[in-house]
């Protein structure tokens, strides 16, 4: 079923609902990663949607089934070893709002709006095909680094975002610039891969995970989403490989 075009979303979020997010900010984390992790569990057992590298690089696809998310599409992609260390993804987590548009291709901006010591909220701008019109998204960034050692995870969730979309789309005269895009959920995590012949705890490369669910919102069919949606998440993992691999040569780095 296609989205309305331009639909306005519901904004009715009061100052006090402000500063209770702030005070659950810790517990929506949690939960969020822990949705993340079971996520990718449920994926475990299903057909790859598409396999690259004799199955070293694969996308699954999955369609939730949670109260008031039924039928939303995940996708989620795993390179299961690459050739890189987990701290040379690091500039990448440090980095994301500068970064992300050299990584993603229909990015054009990536904004920090909000800052606190937990998350940080974003606006994105994105340039869509012809004849479709400008994307913009919002969603708060948190970042689990060194949740294990050598392990990394960057959230994005658009939980909580309705002061921000208010703030940049009503108050900031952005509504008639762009259509609003949503971002459910996505995920970057890097974690070490260990397999030295001589020691065996040496970490050899990393194991990269990316997940991304979503509406481009307008008047794009959802089955038109849907068809693009798992080479998209296979492009933006093999985009960040890629870069990593751009950004260690300028540095000198082997």
């Amino acid at each position: 079923m296609a989205s309305t075009s331009k639909a306005r979303p519901g904004l009715g979020v009061a100052a006090k609902s402000l500063r209770l997010s702030v005070k659950f900010n810790e517990k929506m984390v949690t939960a969020l990663e822990r949705r993340v992790l079971q996520l990718f569990a449920e994926v475990e057992n299903l057909p790859p949607t598409i396999s690259r590298q004799n199955g070293n690089v694969q996308v699954r696809t999955l369609f939730t089934d949670e109260e008031g998310q039924e039928g939303r599409m995940v996708n989620l992609c795993e390179f299961k070893n690459v050739d890189f260390l987990p701290q040379d993804f690091q500039v990448f987590f440090d980095n994301f709002s500068d970064i992300l548009p050299k990584v993603d291709d229909l990015v054009s901006t990536a904004t920090v709006v909000e800052s606190g010591a937990e998350r940080q909220g974003m606006k994105v701008t994105m340039e869509m095909p012809f004849p479709l019109a400008p994307r913009i998204t919002f969603y708060y960034k948190y970042s689990l680094k060194h949740r294990a050692p050598d392990e990394h995870m960057l959230i994005l969730s658009e939980v909580d975002t309705e002061h921000l979309i208010q703030e940049c789309m009503e108050d900031g005269g952005e509504y008639d610039k762009y259509t609003l895009a949503r971002t459910f959920l996505s995920v970057y995590w890097v974690k070490p891969v260990y397999g030295d012949a001589k020691d065996s705890s040496k970490v050899t490369g990393s194991q990269l995970k990316y997940a991304w669910s979503g509406d481009m919102g307008g008047l794009l069919p959802t089955w038109v989403q849907n068809s693009a949606a798992p080479k998209q998440s296979l492009d933006a993992i093999k985009r960040l490989v890629e870069f990593v691999a751009e950004h260690k040569a300028a540095n000198g780095s082997k």
